[in-house]
């Protein structure tokens, strides 16, 4: 029972996950229920051939080999239902962009969200060698091979932290040299739901100290201000 209530969990969980936000991959998350729905087909009929054994007494054969046909006809409709639509999703992957992106070479994505993501880590890597991204996108980190100027980057770092995680948070970019920030404004209004997040330190401390130095399709490529490096340093205080 509990591996069966394990892959019940899991394939509904796995609609939840973002990659790197939530809704890009979301056709394939739910491949899960596929084999979920062929458990369920295969534990209706164990239970169903129980279930007429034991009130045969008062079922005739024809009304229990009537049953059982049901059952078996209900799981395999299930089961082609499943093919087809295992096809169809493997089908519409294939015909999509592969993501060009480091260790996501089976990864494929439609040709402009594709182009948008190499573009971005393009951008990363050009003005900085390390990155901080409004909100928190963990994928870009793994698809530029950069590790995070701070350990606190979780998505909605904007709405999430303490005014102590905050300062945390500054300390870390302050300390951070050769850095750049990624601003996408679409993900942070769809994380901070209109909310207003001017009072948080690490939005003023970006604000304050780093300027737009390239912008596309809603993205900003922050670098740090000159008068925000220390002096005598260099690009970016190193």
């Amino acid at each position: 029972m509990v591996p069966r209530q394990f892959a019940v969990s899991l394939a509904v969980l796995s609609a939840l996950w973002g990659y790197p936000i939530w809704g890009a991959q979301s056709g394939l998350s739910f491949f899960l229920l596929i084999p979920v729905a062929m458990v369920w087909c295969a534990d209706g009929l164990r239970y169903g051939g129980r279930h007429f054994g034991s009130v045969k007494r008062r079922a005739s054969p024809r009304l229990k080999a009537a049953g059982m046909t049901f059952s078996g006809l209900a799981a395999l409709g299930i089961i082609v239902l499943s093919m087809v639509w295992a096809d169809r999703a493997a089908k519409a992957c294939h015909r999509l962009e592969p993501s060009g992106l480091p260790g996501s070479r089976l990864l494929h994505m439609p040709r402009d969200q594709a182009d948008f993501y190499r573009r971005v880590v393009q951008a990363a890597r050009a003005h900085g060698r390390s990155f901080f991204t409004m909100p928190g996108l963990g994928s870009l980190y793994f698809w530029a091979e950069s590790d995070p100027p701070t350990c606190l980057n979780a998505t909605t770092w904007m709405t999430l932290y303490t005014p102590d995680q905050q300062s945390k948070v500054v300390a870390d970019l302050r300390h951070t040299p050769d850095l750049c920030v990624i601003r996408w404004h679409p993900a942070l209004a769809f994380w901070t739901k209109g909310r207003d997040i001017s009072g948080n330190k690490v939005v003023r401390y970006i604000e304050d100290n780093f300027a737009t130095v390239e912008s596309f399709e809603g993205c900003d490529i922050m670098v740090r201000r000159p008068e925000a490096r220390p002096p005598g340093s260099g690009q970016d205080g190193t």
